[in-house]
């Protein structure tokens, strides 16, 4: 069914055109089938188009249809799952007019599309049986047989990225296994007959094995285009279904190239007992998922069986499973990991995680080489200012040092005597200045023989020996720093001017 409405019959319908209690107004027909007509609307104050299905009320009993429509409206509202047709809201108008107000789908029904394409590859088959699944679990956990499941009632309509989507139809005639009201009455056979189970059609008790062996005749159908037992009408196709066996896919469509396990799958579907089927839709999916692996090539063949309707299959195949979907069946979510549990994660393995690129990991790499260099650098550097700046302070405010041959006033060595020259013998009794601004220049004088002291580190002549000649350092106003790193020691501090009685010849 699309969403195209129907060439003809919209001039006389007479529902088109129409407000239903005021809020939906009926603008075309879509279809119309053996339950009702389904139209689309308006609703007004949302601006938004829905499907609107209206209900035949054809029965003999009024009321009990009446109670039967809204007990099964509530419960079709109830559903939530994506892949099943959302029902916003269903009621009764004042002239007996029962409607439901659904979702409107862009697309065509299972049948029409069969009708259009042909028969589905398998691929895509077991992906729409596996939808199909996800909707019955959530209806089967909520007690709801379906009881109609039918290519008609099953729509495919496209995702963003252009897959299909399955959305379920018709829950009308679903039966609520939670509730005593309303059984059906006797010699009432609700369903299709091409795909109607077998205790269905024998009016026994209707378990979700009822809809499980549906959706082994819906397979069947879209793999073959034929009836799991044979074409026939309504009342042969019951009765095949309670007593003849499955035609071979061989012989229904010698074409077509199955996987054994995928026949076994829709065989076990089909199967006649309801106990030899799968207990629950999710065992059904379970092993629809190992065949969409297998159709993949992404497993190799397996051999799949059942025992009390539970899927039983090999270990390694359980472990593939949870491999390929991130999780175990059945398992609980491993929570999120604590503080405690958190692993440190080392800067380098952060960035080769997150930024594979090789330029970006040789950056990387040379990021903590440079910074080292660049530390060890500056660390040098500061050093080396450090000790230019230690020398300075130490040369100017040091009183303890002093130049060669001057005396240390904070030692604790008797003070050097006077420095004489041959030229200014001792009997002249000239007695040095003392020294307290730069004296003028003066001309060259006579070597002087200096007396050795012990704070002196270079070695002195003998007293004996002739003394070697040395200019006289001259004072400077503001001596330059010595190229050396050893800062030039400071002019010598004044020295007391000795008494003529202490002025002796050196050379005595």
């Amino acid at each position: 069914m699309s969403t195209q409405p129907e060439p003809t019959s919209n001039e006389v319908d007479p529902l088109v055109g129409r407000e239903l209690d005021g809020r939906f107004r009926i603008l075309s027909r879509l279809g119309a089938g053996g339950m009702g007509k389904v139209y689309v609307a308006e609703q007004r104050g949302l601006d938004r188009q829905v499907a609107v299905k209206v209900l035949n009320t054809t029965q003999d009993d009024p009321d009990r249809f009446r109670e039967r429509f809204f007990r099964e409206a509530k419960l079709s509202s109830r559903l939530k799952h994506p892949n099943t047709v959302r029902v916003f809201d269903y009621g009764q108008t004042d002239d007996g007019v029962f409607y439901l107000v659904m979702e409107l789908l862009e697309g065509y029904t299972l049948g029409a599309l069969l009708r259009r394409e042909g028969v589905l590859d398998p691929l895509r088959c077991v992906m729409l049986a596996s939808q199909l699944c996800g909707s019955l679990s959530e209806a089967h956990e909520l007690g709801v047989v379906h009881r109609d499941l039918k290519p008609d009632n099953l729509f495919v309509t496209r995702t963003a990225d252009g897959k299909d989507f399955l959305k379920v139809l018709d829950f009308g005639i679903a039966k609520d296994t939670t509730a005593t009201d309303l059984p059906t009455q006797t010699g009432t056979v609700l369903g299709s007959p091409a795909y109607m189970a077998p205790e269905q059609i024998l009016e026994q008790e209707l378990t979700p094995r009822a809809d499980i062996y549906s959706v082994g005749a819906v397979m069947y159908r879209g793999l073959t285009l034929r009836q799991p037992h044979g074409e026939a009408n309504a009342i042969a196709a019951m009765a095949r279904h309670v007593f003849a066996d499955v035609v071979p896919f061989s012989k229904a469509r010698p074409d077509l190239k199955l996987p054994s396990s995928l026949e076994w799958i829709i065989r076990t579907c089909l199967s006649k007992k309801a106990d030899d089927r799968f207990v629950t839709v999710q065992e059904l999916s379970r092993a629809l998922r190992i065949v969409e692996h297998e159709l993949r090539g992404m497993m190799s063949p397996v051999e799949l069986s059942v025992r009390a309707g539970r899927l039983v299959i090999p270990a390694e195949v359980e472990s593939q499973l949870a491999r390929f979907d991130g999780t175990q069946s059945g398992a609980v979510p491993r929570p999120p990991l604590s503080g405690g549990d958190m692993a440190p994660v080392e800067p380098s393995q952060s960035l080769s995680t997150r930024l594979r690129h090789p330029a970006v990991l040789v950056v990387g790499g040379m990021v903590p080489i440079v910074g080292f260099t660049a530390v060890v650098a500056a660390l040098l550097a500061l050093l080396v200012f450090a000790g230019i700046l230690w020398s300075a302070n130490l040369g100017s405010t040091n009183p303890g040092s002093t130049n060669p041959g001057s005396t240390n006033p904070g030692s604790g060595n008797p003070p050097a005597p006077p420095t004489a020259t041959p030229s200014e013998p001792a009997s002249a009794g000239r007695p040095p200045s003392p020294v307290v601004a730069p004296p003028p220049p003066a001309p060259p004088e006579q070597p002087a023989v200096t007396p050795p002291a012990p704070e002196v580190a270079a070695p002195r002549p003998a007293p004996t020996e002739r003394p070697v000649p040395r200019p006289t350092p001259r004072v400077e106003p503001a001596p330059a720093p010595a190229p050396v790193p050893t800062p030039a020691p400071p002019p010598p501090a004044p020295v007391p001017t000795p008494k003529p009685s202490d002025l002796r010849n050196p050379f005595d």
